[in-house]
């Protein structure tokens, strides 16, 4: 299995898992197939989409990734049409709003670093948030593996 196919198969992976924490209080939420940029889950009861970012060398790095152009083009924070985000770690889920992400950057005068991630062949331009910064600005953390229900 290519690098690509298996970081796929890990984010949906990822996807599924906060899925199920989402119908426990929203039934009807389901995961949108195909490639849709504006969000990963729907939640039809609120009339909301859900982003689901995996981010797993932030538990060496203890920096989150924040995407906002990906070969030039904008991309992540800067197109996404959902309500909520849920960053996911190795130990825990950060459940923010794109607002609450736009006002750690800004409030904590974050830099913005172009790099080439691995897997990519092209650079994206992102920011790379303390763990323990962007958590303040969340609207809750869970740890991993605990039965909650959905936290917005």
């Amino acid at each position: 299995m290519s690098f690509f196919e298996l970081a796929l198969q890990r984010g949906k992976d990822v996807e599924r898992e906060v899925l199920e924490i989402i119908k426990k209080k929203y039934p009807l939420a389901f995961g949108i197939e195909g490639k849709c940029k504006a969000y990963d889950l729907f939640v039809p009861e609120i009339s909301a989409g859900v982003e689901v970012k995996s981010d797993q060398m932030s538990n060496e790095t203890g920096n989150i990734v924040i995407e906002i152009s990906f070969g030039g083009v904008p991309s992540a924070l800067m197109t996404t049409r959902a309500a909520f985000w849920v960053i996911v770690t190795v130990d825990d889920m950060i459940w923010i709003t794109p607002n609450r992400i736009k006002d750690c950057i800004t409030e904590t005068d974050q830099d913005l670093r172009t790099f080439v991630g691995s897997g990519d062949s092209v650079a994206k331009d992102a920011y790379l948030v303390k763990r323990t910064t962007l958590v303040q600005y969340a609207v809750r953390v869970t740890a991993r593996g605990t039965p909650v229900a959905c936290s917005f």
